[in-house]
C-alpha cells in the first residue's frame, strides 16, 4: 500500500511537509519532503534532533505513524533549498471493538 499525501504533525505542530511511504507486511519506508528555506531549516532541525530514534508522527488522512529517521538529503540553489528525510517505521495496531 502506497501512503502519499502532505501534512505531518511532530508533537503539536503540524508542518506542510510531504510524505511518500510504501507500507509492506506491516513496516513503511519512504520519504518525508520539504520546500523552501523555511521549511528546509526546520526538516533539519527536526531530523537533528530525532535522527536514529522512533518518533510518533501523525500522516493527515492516515493516521498515526512510527517513524525513525535514517538520512537526510538537502538541495540548495541560490534560489531554492528543500530537504527529504528518509524514514522506516510502522503503523500502530488500532484497536478493535472489544469483544
Amino acid at each position: 500500500m502506497l501512503l502519499r499525501g502532505r501534512g505531518v504533525t511532530t508533537g503539536e505542530e503540524k508542518r506542510p511537509w510531504r510524505f511518500l511511504l510504501e507500507e509492506r507486511q506491516g513496516r513503511l519506508a519512504g520519504e518525508l519532503q520539504a520546500d523552501g528555506w523555511s521549511g528546509s531549516f526546520k526538516m533539519n532541525a527536526w531530523f537533528e534532533k530525532h535522527a536514529g530514534k522512533e518518533v510518533e508522527l501523525g500522516l493527515e488522512g492516515f493516521g498515526r505513524a512510527l517513524l525513525t529517521p535514517k538520512g537526510l538529503r538537502t538541495h540548495e540553489t541560490g534560489h531554492h533549498s528543500e530537504s527529504s528525510v528518509k524514514v522506516e517505521g510502522s503503523l500502530p495496531l488500532r484497536d478493535g471493538p472489544k469483544v
